[in-house]
């Protein structure tokens, strides 16, 4: 499965407290909830639809993948070796070239 490949699952690791992923989630949430409240109360009731609705999706995906983050950090770290891909910051060598 694909998924397990990138998040690095671990079934064996400890199990998520819902109330302590759910504080990390609200916490990251406030400015995201902050920016939708103030788009659908600038907003007439014709203009709720439409644009404005596209915009109030971009910020509730926005917090949906936040939500996504918090829940994979607890998971993804895991014991498995570090990656072999090289940092931006390390400088290249000339046998990486092709």
């Amino acid at each position: 499965m694909q998924f397990r490949k990138f998040a690095r699952f671990d079934p064996r690791g400890a199990p998520l407290n819902d109330k302590e992923l759910a504080a990390r989630i609200r916490a990251r949430a406030d400015d995201d909830i902050l920016a939708l409240a103030r788009l659908l109360v600038s907003k007439s009731d014709a203009e709720v639809f439409g644009d404005t609705e596209f915009e109030a999706r971009t910020i509730v995906h926005h917090l949906g993948a936040a939500a996504l983050e918090e829940r994979l950090k607890k998971r993804s770290a895991t014991k498995d070796r570090a990656s072999t891909a090289l940092r931006a910051d390390s400088p290249r060598s000339s046998r990486d070239t092709a």
